[in-house]
């Protein structure tokens, strides 16, 4: 899936992460030999996901500048909307919900963002996640020793320009890295807990497939068995199509590597910028950098 809205120019400004990182990048045969073992329709699960996540939310202008007048209010607004510069993906080790990352890279790609990237500190990511990186088309896939990441983050919290984006996918376990990313004001969204699921009777839901997608057999087990109002439903194929009254989220055979995380759209990693005015005034843009 390639960057929607990434023009020429941005394909020239190069990567903010730092040279020391190189060390940690997670060698392109290890996500070789995870695509490789990956059964087919897994696979398939994900790429459905992301062509499901391409109708969903459409594909974003790489830059978009915008004015508006109103001589009756006396008042003009200028507007700028870009991708963020960077985004970051960081998951702790354990993370394996395959559709899940594959919905925050989505999200990312979508919005035209030039540079993303997924962190797994301390270890190299589980094969399921590699095979969601592989397929979103996140090449830089880093493993750096947890105690380099606040480095990290100070130095790219220090880029010039807008700050990028960054998304954690954890259960708690990267709370000391959440409070970092809050110290540096860098625009966070976290998925802080796995997603309650429940399959209506009869529907054709492949099971298998649906442990892939959310971490596994018994992560799914989990996930059916948690108490409370479900985040999303799996509904039999052939009924009407209609959201489920009980969950925000509602899923029929066929979607099972599809996902969305509440709040974390496109929209998310999109820098905008805003100039007001009495009117009539000389003509004046927000900056757009």
């Amino acid at each position: 899936m390639p960057p929607a809205g990434h023009d020429d120019a941005a394909a020239f400004v190069p990567p903010p992460w730092p040279a020391w990182l190189e060390a940690a990048r997670v060698a392109d045969g290890r996500v070789a030999a995870a695509y490789e073992a990956t059964p087919p329709r897994f696979r398939a699960a994900l790429k459905t996901g992301l062509a499901l996540a391409h109708f969903h939310f459409g594909e974003s202008a790489s830059c978009r500048d915008e004015a508006e007048t109103s001589a009756r209010l006396g008042f003009q607004c200028a507007s700028s909307r870009a991708p963020a510069p960077w985004a970051l993906i960081i998951l702790s080790p354990a993370y394996a919900a395959a559709a899940r990352l594959t919905a925050a890279c989505a999200a990312a790609r979508l919005a035209g963002v030039p540079h993303v990237a997924a962190l797994c500190p301390g270890e190299a990511p589980q094969q399921a996640a590699l095979v969601s990186l592989e397929l979103s088309g996140v090449e830089d896939i880093f493993s750096p020793a947890a105690d380099r990441v606040p480095a990290l983050l100070h130095e790219l919290a220090a880029h010039p320009g807008p700050a990028g984006r960054i998304v954690l996918l954890h259960s708690g376990n990267l709370d000391d890295m959440a409070q970092a990313v809050r110290a540096w004001h860098i625009p966070c969204y976290e998925e802080r807990r796995p997603p309650r699921l429940r399959v209506e009777e009869d529907a054709d839901i492949d099971r298998e497939v649906l442990a892939f997608a959310h971490g596994g057999k018994r992560a799914l087990e989990a996930a059916l068995a948690a108490s409370g109002l479900a985040d999303a439903v799996y509904r039999p194929a052939g009924v009407e199509l209609t959201p489920a009254p009980d969950a925000p989220l509602t899923l029929a055979p066929g979607c099972e590597g599809f996902w969305l995380h509440p709040g974390l759209t496109p929209e998310f990693f999109t820098v905008s910028r805003l100039a007001f005015a009495p009117w009539p005034y000389r003509d004046s843009a927000p900056d757009a950098s």
